[in-house]
């Protein structure tokens, strides 16, 4: 999918999620999306195929696409649940979301405390680095800077765990959660570098009740900032 085609399907799957349409709706036909978004009817062919992969839409060939209800969502497309984790509309699913990384990667990071490689635990250190590094950047982009970052850091713990399965499960929840944690709690930076380095100590020191311990924590801590943030505090 090119750059542009990531553009156009993100703005609407952003609209989806947020119940800008409801299940049973038909989406703009293909004609329609192309003046909207300034694009080629071919553009707007592949973003429908696009949404039809994603699960958000279904096709009828000779009357369009309908939205589909949120239960044939793929939530592990990362796209998908990066939308729905940052709609308020989602709360319930975010709450989903955090489950998911306290029950899943914490067994992770017990994994990965006593399988990582010497190279594997260097890796994580420098996405530490990098994570520290954006979370103190004053550039424009420094939001985006520290989903990246942070997203990265989650993938290399669990790539220390070496399950390639559990690796690839869990790579859209990272990016859901990161996504949420800066954009809906854009503080709190000193506190999450010093869980990161938690979490990443307790894997360098080979510590595998400390590392499920400390991806524990991170997630209980992340629910509170969400809720406090739900609650306008």
């Amino acid at each position: 999918m090119t750059r542009l085609h990531e553009e156009v399907a993100r703005s609407l799957i952003d609209d989806i999620v947020n119940g800008g349409y409801a299940p049973g709706d038909w989406l703009p036909r293909e004609v329609d999306l192309a003046q909207r978004f300034g694009i080629s009817r071919g553009v707007a062919r592949e973003v429908i195929h696009s949404l039809r992969l994603r699960g958000v839409i279904d096709v009828r060939h000779g009357r369009g696409a309908w939205i589909l209800p949120e239960a044939d969502w793929n939530l592990l497309d990362a796209e998908v649940l990066r939308a729905a984790a940052l709609a308020p509309a989602q709360r319930a699913l975010l709450d989903e979301v955090l489950e998911c990384r306290e029950t899943l990667e914490a067994d992770a990071a017990e994994l990965a405390a006593l399988r990582a490689r010497p190279d594997e635990r260097a890796a994580l250190v420098e996405a530490l680095d990098e994570l520290e590094a954006a979370l103190t950047s004053r550039r424009a982009s420094a939001t985006e800077l520290r989903i990246t970052a942070e997203a990265q850091f989650h993938d290399r713990l669990v790539a220390c765990a070496r399950n390639r399965p559990l690796r690839r499960m869990l790579a859209p929840v990272h990016l859901a959660l990161a996504s949420a944690r800066h954009v809906l709690v854009p503080g709190e930076l000193t506190s999450t570098a010093r869980q990161h380095q938690q979490m990443a100590r307790a894997v360098e020191d080979g510590d595998g009740a400390a590392a499920r311990t400390a991806v524990q924590l991170h997630a209980r801590e992340l629910a509170r900032w969400f809720a406090r943030s739900a609650d306008g505090g």
